[in-house]
């Protein structure tokens, strides 16, 4: 009798015990710890767009950073012991922020269950112990074109080469004796007033086989833009490329410094092709409902006489790649990992793409809708998106111009520009 007594108490404990973990998992997100998110994207969009992924699996409060002061804002806050638990952010911003993150080891997130995950691009992420972020979405870089202004031309469909692209400049750029233009090609040549320059030209560079930067064996960024032989000559090569289309005494001239930011142009009905990221599509249909364009993925380097691609031999795009990182700080960094795994799910990837009209970053959510028009193109630049490690945005954006500049003035060649940005790149990634 007591050992039946006594085993009907010990039911009566665990049975209450299975119904309180059940009530407290089950229960309102007030029983929760509170975390953080900073992120620069609209405060509206991510809150529902959290709230509709997590439910009441968690209490998150998303908070809406300017992108200007992003980063001085988190060490700040982080030097008070105020910062978030979580960041938002792009590759650029994960990486200027990256000691004030912690690892996600292998243990929690297998390298190999993160791999099949999640598109190329996402492998920036990878460390030799964990993961640096887990992403949520890209915003892949996407051809715009005027169909107006190539049907005047009798162009039927939009470049998907270069060497295409180049081949269309006589027919579309219109220009006097004194080499003023009123329409242009392609916004690519100058910096300052060419929206997205730094993002074309990593473009070019990646599709030329240059990483811009690398890891050496010790785990150091290591800048190689212009590092051994065959990568300068890469470097070199887009760089002459891009440039080209500002020379006045060349066939291909199509943009100068005197023009409106390439945007604007494009919105003014004046530039047939515009090099922007999928986010910009809903601006250009807002600033001119009449503007007559479509999209189409970025042009490819031509194909030799095997079928194979030149430059990296991959079809390539730049993205900016959307994740969440955990600060170091954070005194709630288990729950944010349980949330981060849930706001990284299918589902809230499907939420994502819903959302934000961006494609998301699994592999398993690139799902073409058929009622979209240009999300078949999203997906596949979805795919072709990479990037490269950038700890040091406003600098490199400076040897990025420093580069294009010094080439456009005449001051250097595109091989010498492209070694004294490896000497400023160096240096800007040990500071």
């Amino acid at each position: 009798m007591f050992r039946v007594i006594l085993l009907v108490v010990f039911g009566a404990f665990i049975v209450a015990g299975i119904f309180s973990f059940a009530l407290y998992r089950g229960g309102s997100s007030s029983q929760m710890p509170t975390i953080i998110i900073w992120g620069t994207l609209d405060q509206g969009t991510m809150s529902t767009l959290i709230n509709k992924a997590a439910g009441t699996k968690a209490n998150i409060q998303y908070v809406q950073k300017d992108p200007t002061t992003f980063n001085s804002d988190l060490v700040n806050a982080v030097a008070v012991g105020t910062g978030p638990d979580v960041i938002l952010g792009t590759q650029d911003q994960i990486f200027s922020n990256s000691k004030l993150l912690t690892i996600i080891p292998y243990t929690s997130y297998p390298q190999r269950t993160f791999l099949s995950t999640f598109i190329p691009e996402a492998d920036l992420y990878l460390e030799s112990q964990g993961l640096l972020a887990i992403p949520i979405g890209v915003d892949p870089l996407i051809m715009y074109w005027n169909r107006a202004l190539f049907s005047n031309a009798d162009i039927a469909t939009p470049p998907t080469t270069w060497d295409q692209l180049v081949s269309l400049v006589p027919k579309l750029t219109v220009a006097d004796k004194s080499y003023n233009i009123s329409q242009s090609t392609v916004g690519m040549g100058d910096y300052v007033n060419v929206q997205n320059a730094q993002a074309i030209l990593s473009l070019l560079m990646l599709q030329a086989g240059n990483p811009i930067v690398s890891i050496d064996p010790n785990g150091n960024l290591v800048a190689a833009i212009g590092g051994g032989s065959s990568e300068a000559t890469a470097a070199a090569n887009a760089l002459s490329f891009y440039t080209q289309f500002a020379d006045p005494t060349s066939a291909t001239y199509s943009w100068n410094r005197a023009l409106l930011n390439s945007q604007d142009m494009f919105i003014a009905n004046q530039l047939a092709i515009y090099f922007g990221f999928a986010s910009e599509y809903n601006t250009l249909s807002q600033k001119n409902p009449n503007l007559d364009f479509d999209v189409a993925t970025v042009p490819q380097f031509s194909k030799n006489t095997n079928g194979q691609l030149g430059g990296s031999g991959q079809y390539t795009t730049f993205g900016n790649l959307y994740s969440f990182a955990i600060l170091r700080q954070s005194p709630n960094a288990a729950a944010a990992l349980t949330d981060i795994l849930t706001l990284t799910s299918q589902n809230a990837a499907t939420l994502w793409n819903s959302f934000t009209g961006l494609p998301a970053a699994r592999l398993d959510s690139l799902a073409v809708n058929p009622a979209n028009p240009i999300e078949p193109i999203l997906s596949q630049s979805a795919l072709w998106a990479r990037g490269w490690i950038d700890p040091n945005q406003s600098a490199t954006s400076q040897i990025f111009q420093s580069m294009v500049d010094s080439v456009t003035s005449g001051q250097a060649g595109p091989s010498q520009a492209v070694i004294t940005a490896q000497s400023e790149l160096s240096t800007a990634l040990q500071q």
